[in-house]
């Protein structure tokens, strides 16, 4: 009896493991992740400016972010980077992130991201580098719901 309940402990505690990481592995943690957590975790209404910058955000290096948002192709992408993103397509709610250093991409990213928005985007693409990595942070309501807009510091 005492080797059945060992054995019924070690399944349950097998199992208890294999639950906890599949929990911790599915959750969320991509970079609008990264940058809504940051929001979150800085943003104060009373204060008169509220800014993050990408560099602490994402703390390794890289030379330039670069954010291409719904419907875009790896064509799109390819002849503005000016070089083969070797990626998917982009389709409705996703942004695309492509971190770039020495001109070759050094990590990549699709997500659904729609609690925030560049105000400096251009054609659904936002093109970030360490002198424009800074943002102020604004709360804007809009038909009863809040999102936050972020415009840059310095334009590029």
């Amino acid at each position: 009896m005492m080797k059945k309940n060992s054995l019924i402990n070690s399944v349950n505690k097998y199992n208890l493991f294999i639950i906890i990481f599949l929990i911790i592995t599915s959750c969320s943690n991509g970079f609008c992740d990264d940058i809504s957590k940051t929001i979150s975790k800085e943003y104060k209404d009373s204060k008169d400016i509220n800014i993050i910058d990408m560099v602490n955000i994402y703390p390794f290096e890289w030379d330039e972010l670069r954010i291409f948002k719904s419907f875009h192709t790896p064509r799109d992408i390819s002849e503005s980077l000016g070089f083969d993103c070797n990626c998917e397509p982009i389709y409705d709610g996703d942004a695309m992130y492509l971190f770039i250093k020495n001109g070759q991409i050094i990590r990549k990213g699709t997500e659904q991201c729609n609690n925030f928005i560049f105000t400096n985007s251009k054609n659904s693409k936002v093109f970030i580098n360490k002198e424009t990595s800074k943002f102020e942070v604004k709360k804007v309501k809009e038909n009863g719901n809040f999102f936050f807009t972020l415009t840059p510091l310095v334009n590029d």
